[in-house]
């Protein structure tokens, strides 16, 4: 069975990995959005990581991203109020250097937790690819962690697959979307089942 790790986009992959493996650990990528372009940022500079300045607010409002990886932060940073999901701009600032600390230190366990897995299996599910967006996407998710784990995999799912794929590399399925962020429970076991039988495959 491999070790299933998110690579975003968002929540809803980590918390699928912790609920079909009973994992808690977190990792780098795991509760963040995280934009395609954004998955090789545990190579990126780390100081360059949240300076003053350098940040702003997307997400319509709901998350800071971090201009120098541009990875999304949704729980980091203060709301307006406690019934808001809007980021206080007015507050950023002060928590940035609690947000590089925290970051730092969950790329160094992540870097060193990836390098100690012999059968990995990365996992990103998409809100829209097709099978040409899902092969480059897949090529620059392995680009980057190739680099650590020579034979990692990856796995993409979405719920606007036109098509599903399988290559020595990337497994590309679709997806029933959920009724809310935690995504639709039986596809994702059927997506596990597959990447388990995929993985057994290579291993046999």
């Amino acid at each position: 069975m491999p070790t299933f790790v998110s690579i975003g986009c968002d929540c809803e992959t980590a918390y699928q990995i912790r609920r079909h493996t009973g994992a808690d650990s977190a990792l780098m990528f795991d509760w963040l959005a995280t934009p395609i372009e954004s998955c090789a940022a545990l190579w990126s500079d780390e100081a360059e990581w949240f300076l003053p300045g350098n940040w702003d607010i997307v997400a319509d409002g709901r998350r800071v991203r971090d201009k120098a990886t541009g990875l999304e932060y949704q729980h980091e940073f203060a709301n307006i109020d406690a019934t808001s999901s809007l980021v206080d701009a007015s507050r950023v600032e002060e928590r940035l250097d609690a947000a590089r600390a925290k970051f730092l230190y969950l790329k160094r366990k992540t870097l060193a937790a990836l390098g100690a897995i012999e059968d990995l299996c990365l996992v990103r599910k998409e809100w829209w690819a097709h099978g040409p967006q899902a092969e480059a996407n897949a090529a620059v998710i392995l680009d980057a962690f190739s680099r650590l784990v020579p034979g990692v995999r990856v796995m993409i799912v979405s719920s606007e697959a036109d098509i599903e794929q399988i290559s020595d590399r990337h497994l590309f399925l679709k997806m029933k979307a959920g009724e809310d962020w935690t995504g639709d429970n039986a596809s994702w076991d059927r997506a596990f089942a597959l990447a388990d039988a995929w993985s057994e495959g290579f291993r046999g």
